[in-house]
């Protein structure tokens, strides 16, 4: 199974998102060449939350055992998490603070994330990619969505 891991990468001095997310996919580059301050710090050092991993054979069984009753078609498969500004790591680049978080599920084939508590000051940007740049995910602060 493809292991998928995300991370999130918050330009702000403080948090809050209202705002819709653009979404790019590099096919002949990726996204560090695009935007080079997202690969600045070794992966390794950022810190990482695992999740539980996803036994994606159970889900299967259980969406064929569902089939035809009444039950909304399944997106995915939730947790819940509380995270915080401490869990992830503070840098100060090129006048910037940026604040970093990897995401990893064993077994995941995607990850998304739904924001209930997270506000962009009008300044801030909030970047979401994979580990490869392929793909990234970008939303500004409030101000810049008029």
């Amino acid at each position: 199974m493809k292991k998928t891991m995300f991370t999130l990468l918050l330009l702000c001095s403080s948090l809050t998102v209202s705002s819709q997310v653009t979404s790019y996919y590099f096919e002949n580059k990726d996204a560090f060449a695009e935007y080079p301050f997202l690969n600045h710090t070794p992966k390794e050092e950022i810190p990482i939350k695992i999740m539980p991993s996803v036994d994606v054979n159970k889900l299967l069984w259980e969406d064929e055992e569902n089939k035809g009753l009444d039950i909304p078609f399944r997106f995915g498969y939730g947790f819940d998490v509380d995270y915080t500004l401490k869990d992830g790591m503070w840098e100060e680049r090129d006048g910037k603070r940026i604040w970093s978080l990897r995401v990893f599920s064993d077994g995941a084939y995607s990850i998304n994330f739904i924001f209930s508590k997270l506000v962009l000051s009008p300044q801030a940007e909030l970047y979401i990619y994979n580990p490869d740049g392929r793909m990234l995910w970008r939303c500004y602060g409030r101000a810049k969505h008029s």
